[in-house]
């Protein structure tokens, strides 16, 4: 089976803890989503995507100066070529991600935290990550700045129910009750129609406000 490393992020994440809504699960009493218990993997993905949009933008101009000041060669305008494809298809994922997630939360889940944007990121008080559907594997476990394990996602994925077949979850379990400082994140996931686990790695930082 192939790996697919998509890409490393730095990120400072801070907690932040704020309930309101309740969105039960009708097969499952013990499934309450709030906006402060869960995040959606999507919103990760899409700060990613973003990040590494701003990065090939950078190349971009970058490789169009070169070749604009008469210095480019073969490979400098293969490069842009291929820099100017990737931003393509990660722009195309984000419009896709950010449809998605409209037609998810029309169903009226409550909005999980903005995490990771914002630094709005309350990993104590985490119970869930939310997923779309379609995905055969997902792990998302976190590490503190010696590689000590902090906590991780259990099981896997089980329906939300009225989210209309759009939305299901995994457990989180948080063992680091009391940490601050730098910790990595290491997501693993795998659809139903891939052969590839795709892995996202984010070092940021964990603390109080």
């Amino acid at each position: 089976m192939k790996i697919k490393v998509l890409l490393v992020a730095l990120l400072s994440l801070s907690v932040v803890s704020c309930i309101k809504d309740h969105y039960g699960h009708p097969d499952d009493k013990d499934l309450v989503l709030t906006e402060s218990n869960y995040f959606y993997s999507d919103d990760f993905k899409t700060t990613f995507y973003e990040i590494e949009v701003e990065k090939l933008n950078d190349e971009i101009k970058e490789l169009d100066a070169i070749i604009d000041a008469g210095q480019g060669t073969e490979e400098t305008q293969e490069k842009l070529d291929t820099a100017k494809a990737n931003r393509l298809a990660l722009s195309n994922e984000l419009i896709e991600i950010a449809g998605l997630r409209e037609a998810v939360y029309r169903r009226r889940p409550p909005l999980p935290g903005p995490c990771p944007k914002n630094g709005n990121c309350d990993w104590p008080g985490i119970q869930y990550i939310a997923i779309p559907t379609g995905l055969e594997f997902y792990e998302l476990v976190i590490f503190d700045a010696n590689g000590g394990f902090l906590g991780s996602t259990q099981g896997s994925p089980e329906s939300v129910g009225r989210a209309g077949n759009l939305l299901d979850y995994v457990v989180f379990l948080y063992e680091g009750e009391g940490y601050q400082g730098e910790i990595t994140v290491q997501i693993k996931e795998k659809a139903i129609s891939d052969n590839e686990i795709t892995i996202f790695v984010v070092n940021s930082d964990i603390g109080g406000q």
